[in-house]
Protein backbone atom coordinates (compact mmCIF):
# COMPACT_ATOMS: atom_id res chain seq x y z
CA UNK A 1 0.00 0.00 0.00
CA UNK A 2 1.40 3.27 -1.11
CA UNK A 3 0.86 6.19 1.38
CA UNK A 4 1.23 9.80 -0.10
CA UNK A 5 1.71 12.60 2.06
CA UNK A 6 -1.27 14.41 1.41
CA UNK A 7 -4.26 11.91 1.46
CA UNK A 8 -8.32 12.08 2.07
CA UNK A 9 -9.65 14.19 4.55
CA UNK A 10 -10.37 11.73 8.08
CA UNK A 11 -13.22 12.14 10.70
CA UNK A 12 -10.75 11.56 13.33
CA UNK A 13 -10.53 13.99 16.06
CA UNK A 14 -6.99 13.86 16.60
CA UNK A 15 -5.10 17.32 17.25
CA UNK A 16 -1.88 18.34 16.77
CA UNK A 17 -1.30 18.74 20.83
CA UNK A 18 -2.04 15.24 21.16
CA UNK A 19 1.06 12.86 22.28
CA UNK A 20 2.69 10.20 19.68
CA UNK A 21 4.80 7.40 19.69
CA UNK A 22 5.48 4.60 17.18
CA UNK A 23 3.15 1.17 17.19
CA UNK A 24 5.88 -1.76 18.58
CA UNK A 25 4.48 -3.80 15.87
CA UNK A 26 6.07 -1.45 12.99
CA UNK A 27 9.25 -2.07 11.37
CA UNK A 28 10.86 0.65 9.08
CA UNK A 29 13.45 -0.63 6.28
CA UNK A 30 14.44 0.73 3.11
CA UNK A 31 14.60 -1.65 -0.31
CA UNK A 32 16.60 -0.04 -3.07
CA UNK A 33 16.50 3.13 -2.11
CA UNK A 34 12.67 2.65 -1.08
CA UNK A 35 11.39 3.20 2.25
CA UNK A 36 8.93 0.86 4.07
CA UNK A 37 6.79 0.11 6.89
CA UNK A 38 5.54 -3.17 8.10
CA UNK A 39 2.74 -3.63 10.43
CA UNK A 40 3.13 -6.78 12.18
CA UNK A 41 -0.49 -7.30 13.38
CA UNK A 42 -2.03 -6.38 9.85
CA UNK A 43 0.81 -7.74 7.74
CA UNK A 44 0.80 -4.57 5.29
CA UNK A 45 3.62 -2.67 4.09
CA UNK A 46 3.40 0.74 3.18
CA UNK A 47 5.75 2.87 0.75
CA UNK A 48 6.18 6.22 2.30
CA UNK A 49 7.92 9.47 0.83
CA UNK A 50 10.93 11.29 2.27
CA UNK A 51 8.66 13.70 4.52
CA UNK A 52 6.81 10.82 6.21
CA UNK A 53 10.09 8.82 6.93
CA UNK A 54 11.31 12.02 8.87
CA UNK A 55 8.10 11.73 10.80
CA UNK A 56 8.15 8.16 11.60
CA UNK A 57 11.99 8.26 12.26
CA UNK A 58 11.34 11.15 14.65
CA UNK A 59 8.80 8.95 16.47
CA UNK A 60 11.24 6.15 16.89
CA UNK A 61 13.62 8.02 18.54
CA UNK A 62 10.99 9.36 20.97
CA UNK A 63 7.17 10.25 21.93
CA UNK A 64 6.43 13.77 20.14
CA UNK A 65 3.43 15.73 19.72
CA UNK A 66 1.85 16.40 16.22
CA UNK A 67 2.70 20.37 16.75
CA UNK A 68 6.81 19.42 17.64
CA UNK A 69 6.79 17.18 14.35
CA UNK A 70 5.50 19.92 12.23
CA UNK A 71 8.30 22.54 13.57
CA UNK A 72 11.24 19.86 13.12
CA UNK A 73 9.55 18.93 9.21
CA UNK A 74 9.59 23.01 8.53
CA UNK A 75 13.06 23.40 9.81
CA UNK A 76 14.07 19.94 8.15
CA UNK A 77 12.91 20.60 4.97
CA UNK A 78 12.78 24.53 4.68
CA UNK A 79 9.05 24.99 4.62
CA UNK A 80 6.80 27.46 6.02
CA UNK A 81 5.16 25.56 8.78
CA UNK A 82 1.53 27.08 7.39
CA UNK A 83 2.35 25.23 4.43
CA UNK A 84 3.10 21.57 5.67
CA UNK A 85 0.56 21.56 9.16
CA UNK A 86 -2.50 20.28 6.95
CA UNK A 87 -0.52 17.43 5.47
CA UNK A 88 0.99 16.39 8.76
CA UNK A 89 -1.93 16.64 10.48
CA UNK A 90 -3.66 14.46 7.99
CA UNK A 91 -0.74 11.95 7.48
CA UNK A 92 -1.03 11.64 11.08
CA UNK A 93 -4.36 10.49 11.23
CA UNK A 94 -4.13 8.26 8.26
CA UNK A 95 -1.12 6.63 10.20
CA UNK A 96 -3.15 6.39 13.41
CA UNK A 97 -6.21 4.68 11.88
CA UNK A 98 -3.82 2.33 10.42
CA UNK A 99 -2.31 1.27 13.86
CA UNK A 100 1.30 2.92 12.95
CA UNK A 101 1.13 5.93 15.63
CA UNK A 102 -0.41 5.45 18.85
CA UNK A 103 -2.14 7.91 21.10
CA UNK A 104 -2.00 8.16 24.53
CA UNK A 105 -5.96 8.34 24.27
CA UNK A 106 -5.70 4.48 23.34
CA UNK A 107 -4.06 1.53 21.39
CA UNK A 108 -4.46 0.32 18.00
CA UNK A 109 -7.51 -2.44 17.96
CA UNK A 110 -7.09 -4.71 14.95
CA UNK A 111 -10.90 -5.15 14.55
CA UNK A 112 -11.88 -1.77 14.39
CA UNK A 113 -8.97 -0.51 12.38
CA UNK A 114 -9.50 0.73 8.50
CA UNK A 115 -8.01 -2.76 7.51
CA UNK A 116 -11.27 -4.62 8.98
CA UNK A 117 -13.76 -2.27 7.75
CA UNK A 118 -12.21 -1.87 4.10
CA UNK A 119 -11.43 -6.43 4.19
CA UNK A 120 -11.63 -6.36 0.08
CA UNK A 121 -15.51 -5.36 0.22
CA UNK A 122 -14.81 -5.71 -3.73
CA UNK A 123 -13.77 -8.82 -3.27
CA UNK A 124 -15.25 -12.35 -1.53
CA UNK A 125 -12.41 -14.83 -1.21
CA UNK A 126 -14.63 -18.46 -1.81
CA UNK A 127 -11.30 -20.84 -2.18
CA UNK A 128 -7.88 -19.97 -0.50
CA UNK A 129 -4.90 -22.12 -1.10
CA UNK A 130 -1.56 -21.19 1.02
CA UNK A 131 0.39 -24.59 1.46
CA UNK A 132 1.02 -24.65 -1.94
CA UNK A 133 5.06 -23.21 -1.61
CA UNK A 134 6.74 -26.56 -2.96
CA UNK A 135 4.64 -26.74 -6.00
CA UNK A 136 4.99 -23.10 -6.83
CA UNK A 137 8.94 -23.86 -6.64
CA UNK A 138 9.11 -26.82 -8.71
CA UNK A 139 6.88 -24.57 -11.38
CA UNK A 140 9.23 -21.78 -10.98
CA UNK A 141 12.18 -24.14 -11.74
CA UNK A 142 11.40 -24.51 -15.55
CA UNK A 143 11.23 -21.11 -16.07
CA UNK A 144 14.65 -20.12 -17.37
CA UNK A 145 17.14 -17.89 -15.66
CA UNK A 146 18.36 -14.60 -17.66
CA UNK A 147 19.46 -11.10 -16.94
CA UNK A 148 17.34 -8.10 -15.89
CA UNK A 149 18.34 -7.02 -19.35
CA UNK A 150 17.88 -10.23 -21.40
CA UNK A 151 14.15 -10.37 -19.71
CA UNK A 152 13.34 -6.60 -20.86
CA UNK A 153 14.35 -7.33 -24.46
CA UNK A 154 12.39 -10.77 -24.42
CA UNK A 155 9.10 -8.74 -23.17
CA UNK A 156 9.75 -6.13 -25.62
CA UNK A 157 10.36 -8.35 -28.42
CA UNK A 158 7.64 -11.01 -27.25
CA UNK A 159 5.00 -7.78 -26.67
CA UNK A 160 5.77 -6.18 -30.41
CA UNK A 161 5.36 -9.82 -32.14
CA UNK A 162 1.85 -10.70 -30.42
CA UNK A 163 0.33 -7.06 -31.33
CA UNK A 164 1.34 -6.73 -34.86
CA UNK A 165 -0.03 -10.96 -35.14
CA UNK A 166 -3.06 -9.87 -32.99
CA UNK A 167 -4.35 -6.64 -34.78
CA UNK A 168 -3.18 -7.93 -38.08
CA UNK A 169 -5.47 -11.38 -37.34
CA UNK A 170 -7.89 -8.84 -36.17
CA UNK A 171 -8.35 -6.79 -38.95
CA UNK A 172 -9.00 -9.83 -41.34
CA UNK A 173 -11.88 -11.68 -39.73
CA UNK A 174 -15.28 -10.05 -38.88
CA UNK A 175 -16.18 -10.30 -35.35
CA UNK A 176 -19.78 -10.62 -35.26
CA UNK A 177 -21.86 -10.23 -31.87
CA UNK A 178 -21.63 -13.04 -29.54
CA UNK A 179 -24.61 -15.58 -29.16
CA UNK A 180 -25.51 -17.01 -25.55
CA UNK A 181 -24.35 -20.55 -27.05
CA UNK A 182 -21.05 -18.88 -28.34
CA UNK A 183 -20.74 -17.49 -24.41
CA UNK A 184 -20.92 -20.82 -23.22
CA UNK A 185 -18.31 -22.02 -24.72
CA UNK A 186 -16.06 -19.25 -24.52
CA UNK A 187 -16.20 -19.23 -20.76
CA UNK A 188 -14.50 -22.35 -19.48
CA UNK A 189 -11.76 -20.67 -22.01
CA UNK A 190 -11.84 -17.25 -19.98
CA UNK A 191 -11.65 -18.68 -16.95
CA UNK A 192 -8.84 -20.60 -17.47
CA UNK A 193 -6.74 -17.76 -18.96
CA UNK A 194 -7.53 -15.31 -16.04
CA UNK A 195 -6.49 -18.24 -13.48
CA UNK A 196 -2.91 -18.57 -15.77
CA UNK A 197 -3.14 -14.83 -15.76
CA UNK A 198 -2.64 -14.99 -11.55
CA UNK A 199 -0.67 -17.72 -12.01
CA UNK A 200 1.96 -16.08 -14.06
CA UNK A 201 2.24 -13.51 -11.14
CA UNK A 202 3.07 -16.26 -9.02
CA UNK A 203 5.42 -18.22 -10.72
CA UNK A 204 7.47 -14.99 -11.66
CA UNK A 205 7.73 -13.87 -8.12
CA UNK A 206 8.77 -17.43 -6.69
CA UNK A 207 11.41 -17.30 -9.66
CA UNK A 208 12.59 -13.67 -8.71
CA UNK A 209 12.79 -14.83 -4.52
CA UNK A 210 9.23 -13.64 -3.38
CA UNK A 211 7.28 -15.40 -1.19
CA UNK A 212 2.95 -15.93 -2.10
CA UNK A 213 1.12 -15.88 1.05
CA UNK A 214 -2.37 -16.78 -0.56
CA UNK A 215 -3.73 -17.89 -4.09
CA UNK A 216 -7.28 -18.67 -4.56
CA UNK A 217 -10.49 -18.21 -6.59
CA UNK A 218 -12.97 -15.37 -5.63
CA UNK A 219 -16.21 -12.93 -6.56
CA UNK A 220 -15.40 -9.44 -7.80
CA UNK A 221 -18.52 -6.97 -6.69
CA UNK A 222 -20.81 -10.17 -5.89
CA UNK A 223 -21.05 -11.20 -9.49
CA UNK A 224 -17.50 -11.38 -11.11
CA UNK A 225 -15.46 -14.77 -10.87
CA UNK A 226 -12.08 -13.99 -10.72
CA UNK A 227 -8.61 -15.92 -9.63
CA UNK A 228 -6.63 -14.37 -7.51
CA UNK A 229 -2.97 -14.16 -5.59
CA UNK A 230 -1.85 -12.17 -2.43
CA UNK A 231 2.08 -10.68 -3.26
CA UNK A 232 1.71 -8.38 -0.77
CA UNK A 233 5.33 -9.76 0.90
CA UNK A 234 7.16 -8.50 -2.77
CA UNK A 235 7.62 -5.35 -0.98
CA UNK A 236 10.87 -7.37 0.29
CA UNK A 237 11.99 -7.30 -2.86
CA UNK A 238 13.85 -4.53 -4.85
CA UNK A 239 11.93 -2.19 -7.13
CA UNK A 240 13.18 -3.64 -10.46
CA UNK A 241 11.86 -7.41 -9.35
CA UNK A 242 8.24 -5.73 -8.15
CA UNK A 243 8.29 -4.11 -11.77
CA UNK A 244 9.03 -7.49 -13.53
CA UNK A 245 6.39 -9.66 -11.37
CA UNK A 246 3.50 -6.80 -12.03
CA UNK A 247 4.71 -6.78 -16.25
CA UNK A 248 4.36 -10.30 -16.05
CA UNK A 249 0.47 -10.22 -16.64
CA UNK A 250 0.40 -7.61 -19.84
CA UNK A 251 3.12 -10.15 -21.30
CA UNK A 252 1.40 -13.04 -20.33
CA UNK A 253 -1.94 -12.09 -21.98
CA UNK A 254 -0.25 -11.01 -25.06
CA UNK A 255 1.38 -14.32 -25.67
CA UNK A 256 -1.86 -16.32 -24.91
CA UNK A 257 -3.72 -14.42 -27.06
CA UNK A 258 -0.90 -14.63 -29.80
CA UNK A 259 -1.35 -18.11 -29.61
CA UNK A 260 -4.84 -18.00 -30.10
CA UNK A 261 -4.14 -15.47 -33.16
CA UNK A 262 -2.77 -18.66 -34.44
CA UNK A 263 -6.00 -20.72 -34.25
CA UNK A 264 -7.82 -18.65 -35.88
CA UNK A 265 -5.31 -19.01 -38.69
CA UNK A 266 -5.54 -22.53 -38.95
CA UNK A 267 -9.62 -22.98 -38.02
CA UNK A 268 -12.73 -23.14 -39.55
CA UNK A 269 -16.26 -22.63 -39.09
CA UNK A 270 -17.73 -22.70 -35.75
CA UNK A 271 -14.24 -23.33 -33.42
CA UNK A 272 -12.72 -20.17 -35.58
CA UNK A 273 -15.61 -18.04 -34.38
CA UNK A 274 -14.89 -18.89 -31.19
CA UNK A 275 -11.26 -18.35 -31.27
CA UNK A 276 -11.92 -14.86 -32.53
CA UNK A 277 -13.83 -13.82 -29.84
CA UNK A 278 -11.72 -15.49 -27.46
CA UNK A 279 -8.28 -13.76 -29.19
CA UNK A 280 -10.90 -10.04 -28.78
CA UNK A 281 -11.45 -10.77 -25.25
CA UNK A 282 -7.64 -11.52 -24.47
CA UNK A 283 -6.48 -8.74 -26.08
CA UNK A 284 -9.22 -6.21 -24.30
CA UNK A 285 -7.90 -7.50 -21.32
CA UNK A 286 -4.09 -6.48 -21.91
CA UNK A 287 -6.01 -3.36 -22.92
CA UNK A 288 -7.16 -3.22 -19.40
CA UNK A 289 -4.17 -3.93 -17.72
CA UNK A 290 -2.50 -1.85 -19.57
CA UNK A 291 -4.61 1.17 -18.86
CA UNK A 292 -2.33 3.47 -16.94
CA UNK A 293 -5.13 5.83 -15.13
CA UNK A 294 -6.00 2.88 -13.34
CA UNK A 295 -3.98 0.76 -10.75
CA UNK A 296 -3.06 -1.51 -13.29
CA UNK A 297 -0.45 -3.53 -13.61
CA UNK A 298 1.64 -1.89 -16.20
CA UNK A 299 0.98 1.14 -13.84
CA UNK A 300 2.59 -0.78 -10.62
CA UNK A 301 5.27 -1.57 -13.23
CA UNK A 302 5.88 1.90 -13.78
CA UNK A 303 5.81 2.84 -9.78
CA UNK A 304 8.25 0.42 -9.33
CA UNK A 305 10.54 1.11 -12.12
CA UNK A 306 10.88 4.43 -11.56
CA UNK A 307 10.37 4.15 -7.62
CA UNK A 308 7.79 6.38 -7.19
CA UNK A 309 4.80 6.48 -5.53
CA UNK A 310 1.31 7.71 -6.03
CA UNK A 311 2.21 8.25 -9.79
CA UNK A 312 -0.93 9.67 -10.73
CA UNK A 313 -1.69 12.20 -8.34
CA UNK A 314 1.63 13.48 -7.63
CA UNK A 315 1.98 14.04 -12.08
CA UNK A 316 -0.57 15.91 -12.25
CA UNK A 317 0.29 18.06 -9.44
CA UNK A 318 3.73 18.18 -10.54
CA UNK A 319 2.24 19.19 -14.00
CA UNK A 320 -0.43 21.95 -12.33
CA UNK A 321 2.63 23.60 -10.32
CA UNK A 322 5.22 23.63 -13.06
CA UNK A 323 2.52 25.60 -15.36
CA UNK A 324 1.24 28.02 -12.85
CA UNK A 325 4.93 28.75 -12.13
CA UNK A 326 4.15 28.24 -8.25
CA UNK A 327 6.12 26.91 -5.53
CA UNK A 328 6.04 23.08 -5.04
CA UNK A 329 4.66 20.96 -2.01
CA UNK A 330 7.80 19.24 0.40
CA UNK A 331 7.15 16.50 -1.34
CA UNK A 332 7.34 17.37 -4.83
CA UNK A 333 10.51 19.29 -4.35
CA UNK A 334 14.27 17.96 -5.00
CA UNK A 335 13.49 15.39 -7.30
CA UNK A 336 15.71 13.76 -9.80
CA UNK A 337 15.41 14.74 -13.24
CA UNK A 338 14.68 11.51 -14.68
CA UNK A 339 11.52 11.73 -12.22
CA UNK A 340 10.66 15.03 -13.20
CA UNK A 341 10.59 14.30 -17.19
CA UNK A 342 8.74 10.87 -16.33
CA UNK A 343 6.03 12.97 -13.94
CA UNK A 344 5.36 15.58 -16.82
CA UNK A 345 5.58 12.49 -19.68
CA UNK A 346 2.90 10.65 -17.95
CA UNK A 347 1.11 13.66 -16.77
CA UNK A 348 0.87 14.76 -20.50
CA UNK A 349 -0.31 11.46 -21.33
CA UNK A 350 -2.77 11.05 -19.17
CA UNK A 351 -4.40 13.93 -19.94
CA UNK A 352 -4.25 13.21 -24.17
CA UNK A 353 -5.66 9.75 -22.58
CA UNK A 354 -9.01 11.69 -21.30
CA UNK A 355 -9.04 13.95 -23.82
CA UNK A 356 -9.31 11.37 -26.93
CA UNK A 357 -11.64 9.54 -24.55
CA UNK A 358 -14.10 12.39 -24.16
CA UNK A 359 -13.18 13.37 -28.15
CA UNK A 360 -14.23 9.59 -29.18
CA UNK A 361 -17.98 9.95 -26.74
CA UNK A 362 -18.89 13.22 -28.71
CA UNK A 363 -17.78 12.00 -32.03
CA UNK A 364 -19.50 8.89 -32.21
CA UNK A 365 -22.65 10.42 -29.68
CA UNK A 366 -23.33 13.06 -32.79
CA UNK A 367 -22.63 10.29 -35.43
CA UNK A 368 -25.27 7.69 -34.29
CA UNK A 369 -27.89 10.32 -33.09
CA UNK A 370 -27.61 13.02 -35.87
CA UNK A 371 -26.69 11.22 -38.90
Amino acid sequence: MDISFKIKESNSNFSLSNPLFLSKDVKMFEVDDETLLFHGQTRKYYKIGKIAKELISQLQTQQSTGEQLVKEISIRFDVKTEEITKNVNEFLKQMIEEGIICTNEGRFDRNKSVHSQRSNKALIKLIKMKNFDRYLSKLSSLLPTMSIKATAVFFILMSVISIVSIISVLRSNYVAPLSGIEFFYLLPWITLHLIGHELSHALVCKKLGGDVREIGFGLLYLVIPVAYVDLTDTYQLKSNKRAFIAVTDPVYDLTMAFISSLFVLYLDGFPKTIAVHFLLIQFMIFCFNCNLLLPSDLYKALENWFKVTNLRNHSLEYLKFTMMNKEKPAYLKGISGIKENFYLLYAILSLFYIASLIFIFVFYYFKIFFD
